[in-house]
């Protein structure tokens, strides 16, 4: 969500009261409350605009305020606050698994914002596995799934790499590609 929180205090000190403020969709409206105007909204409403740059994803708004009702004067003409939430391009999840024959090994996924990997009991992906590390014989099957977890349904999640090892701490000396470049 974008959240925007304006003190009252530093509207009043400018001459706009709570009720003046609104965002890009006039719909999208704050709480308010004796101390502050809080905007809070999903990312992909309320006017909001999402962009890439640089290998980040930026979302932008503004607050705006319409003109005083009640005919005071205000020492500004015009209010605007562009808020923006730039969000990192790349997340790194990871989960361990530990065959029964003491070979420790790690798999990593890589994603974008918020994803998330688990291990599952079969292909259905029903059943998660909560073991940490979880043990499995050589040879058996692993049934992993990583989720994006974000409502804009615009962005996709690719995988491009996913490594064991033997050492949880080293992925270059004895590694083992499960999935590279995707």
């Amino acid at each position: 969500n974008m959240v925007i929180v304006i003190q009252r205090s530093y509207l009043n000190s400018v001459g706009l009261s709570a009720n003046d403020l609104y965002v890009d969709d006039h719909v999208c409206r704050p709480s308010i409350s004796s101390t502050e105007v809080v905007f809070s909204f999903p990312l992909d409403t309320c006017g909001t605009i999402r962009e890439m740059m640089n290998g980040y994803v930026s979302y932008t708004n503004n607050v705006r305020a319409s003109q005083s009702q009640s005919g005071e004067i205000t020492r500004q003409s015009q209010f605007l606050l562009h808020v923006g939430c730039r969000m990192e391009p790349d997340t790194m999840v990871q989960i361990f698994y530990k065959a029964k024959e003491n070979i420790n090994a790690n798999i990593t996924g890589t994603g974008r914002f918020n994803a998330s990997i688990a291990f599952y009991t079969s292909s259905s992906f029903y059943y998660q596995i909560y073991d940490s590390p979880y043990e499995v014989n050589l040879n058996q099957y692993l049934y992993v799934q990583v989720k994006l977890n974000r409502p804009d349904n615009s962005l996709d999640l690719f995988l491009d790499t996913c490594v064991a090892s033997p050492n949880p701490n080293d992925f270059k000396d004895r590694s083992y590609d499960l999935l590279r470049n995707g």
